[in-house]
């Protein structure tokens, strides 16, 4: 862990903004637990957060924020701009809107029953990773530096990103934080400094609220893929005369599965490679002519990736050639590793102490995950951080993990979350330089 820089805030008049700030995050406390209710209960596909962003962008204009740009990002990205009364640098926050294509269970009162089409298939629709929470608590974290402008020392970006969860079947080019980046989000202002959240669930009870985040790059890099398959479809009752992608494609996928067990070495990379979709076919008694995976290799030594993916393409032609097929690898969107930013992480360590609860704690531990918004990490100093949401000991409700039909947020903790935004706004604010191109 870098060398702390000590609390950040030295002066009375500044330790009564902090206090003032958490007050204020007390306050409205209530609202952004309803606003992620709302949001949960109609939660949006990638690319389709219409709803969720006409509700972001209303609330960003009803709290009188200086401008309020909407139709980014693919159409649904929303950023909002906050002036201070005060010269100082530009700092950026950034929440993202999307669900997955996943069916609720939690049997919660405002448990989604939203279906909506994804490709050609409708499915249902559940914010099983949380990003009902971030968008709440951005929400949040606005409308109290909002409330805080005439004291506020420079200009504050609100990013709500749509898509960090992969774009629909079919979209052509970038998608979420990249194409974000590419529209501009970073250029007008360019941003001294920029946060994240993402809220951790499968932690012990007793828990929530407890922050943690890492320093400097860490996590995995990832890769996207699409396996095509080219068989020869045919009647089920005779297979001999078929080429069936299917059985090869099975084949594949547990071939693929040599690539990380046989030949990485696992102590210094810690990789992965799964496939999420497999399909093929639309009949019980025909054997199609083609399939397709889905899926994506994550590594945690970015520099692997061209010799994984060179095993991967060969594993794939190689089982598929054996068959009688013919198997190719269309390679797709590709998310670097995080890097938070060294002085973003000192500065940071006292913004988090003034926003845990009493009690909670704040913990340098190894990085959450992915999320797109490493895109952002390399373009801008960054820092993303997690909060812990698990159920409170003796709570009796289903806790499932990430990207499960029984996810859960213990929504006590969305308040610490607000706080954190608004205490790193402040700190960042107050102690970075304006940083020139």
């Amino acid at each position: 862990m870098p060398e702390s820089r000590g609390p950040s805030i030295t002066s009375p008049s500044e330790a009564d903004l902090a206090a003032r700030a958490n007050g204020l995050a007390d306050r409205i406390a209530p609202k952004v637990i309803q606003w992620r209710r709302e949001i949960h209960a109609n939660p949006e596909l990638a690319c389709q957060e219409h709803q969720t962003s006409a509700m972001v962008a209303e609330h960003l204009r009803s709290i009188g924020l200086d401008e309020v740009r909407t139709g980014l990002g693919g159409g649904t990205g929303v950023i909002g701009v906050l002036r201070g009364s005060k010269a100082g640098p530009v700092i950026a926050l950034r929440a993202d809107l999307d669900a997955l294509p996943i069916l609720e269970e939690t049997g919660l009162p405002f448990a989604s029953t939203v279906t909506a089409s994804w490709g050609d298939i409708d499915v249902p629709v559940m914010h099983a990773c949380g990003h009902d929470a971030h968008t709440a608590m951005l929400m949040g974290a606005a409308e109290v530096l909002g409330c805080l402008r005439e004291d506020i020392k420079g200009t504050i970006l609100f990013i709500f990103q749509p898509a960090e969860e992969g774009p629909p079947p079919g979209w052509q080019g970038p998608h979420g934080a990249k194409l974000m980046i590419a529209e501009g989000a970073l250029s007008n202002p360019k941003p001294d400094a920029m946060f994240g959240i993402h809220v951790v669930g499968g932690r012990p009870p007793g828990t929530a609220g407890d922050i943690h985040y890492h320093v400097g790059a860490g996590g995995y890099a990832m890769r996207q893929f699409k396996i095509i398959i080219e068989g020869k479809g045919g009647h089920a009752s005779m297979p001999w005369r078929t080429v069936d992608p299917l059985v090869i494609g099975a084949q594949i996928l547990l071939g693929l599965q040599t690539i990380i067990s046989r030949r990485t070495d696992v102590y210094q990379n810690q990789a992965t490679l799964s496939i999420g979709s497999f399909r093929g076919g639309d009949k019980f008694n025909v054997i199609p002519d083609f399939a397709v995976m889905e899926g994506a290799l994550r590594v945690t030594q970015a520099d692997s990736l061209p010799e994984m993916e060179r095993l991967l393409s060969a594993t794939v032609e190689g089982i598929a050639g054996s068959g009688g097929a013919i198997g190719r690898v269309v390679w797709g969107h590709y998310d670097p590793q995080l890097i938070n930013d060294v002085e973003l992480c000192s500065i940071a360590a006292a913004s988090f102490g003034r926003a845990v609860n009493a009690g909670g704690k704040v913990i340098v531990a190894p990085p959450f995950a992915l999320d797109d918004f490493s895109q952002f990490s390399h373009h801008v100093p960054s820092l993303f951080f997690t909060i812990d949401v698990p159920p409170e000991p003796g709570q009796n409700v289903i806790s499932g993990d990430h990207h499960t039909s029984t996810f859960f947020v213990n929504e006590s903790a969305l308040v610490v979350g607000v706080r954190a935004f608004v205490q790193l706004s402040l700190d960042a604010l107050e102690n970075l330089p304006c940083r020139k191109e």
